[in-house]
């Protein structure tokens, strides 16, 4: 059991407070919940691999870092 990591961030553990208290309306639990998702996929994604890519912007074109996509797939449940 050494993968599980305990994400102790005082941003995830209001999130958290909020989803178990009883009188959270079922449009905030719901919106929360989402937030919340989305960090864990952010914690989750930290040690994926990264690719360079040049990338035009309204600037300039420069080089930088993206996520190596075809290595994974995300799918909502």
């Amino acid at each position: 059991m050494s993968n599980i990591q305990k994400l102790e961030h005082p941003v995830v553990k209001n999130l958290i407070f909020k989803l178990r208290n009883n009188s959270t309306p079922p449009n905030l639990f719901r919106e929360t919940l989402s937030v919340l998702a989305k960090i864990l996929l952010l914690e989750a994604l930290k040690h994926e691999e990264v690719v360079l890519e040049r990338v035009e912007t309204s600037l300039e074109n420069t080089v930088y870092q993206r996520l190596k996509e075809e290595d994974f797939v995300i799918v909502a449940v």
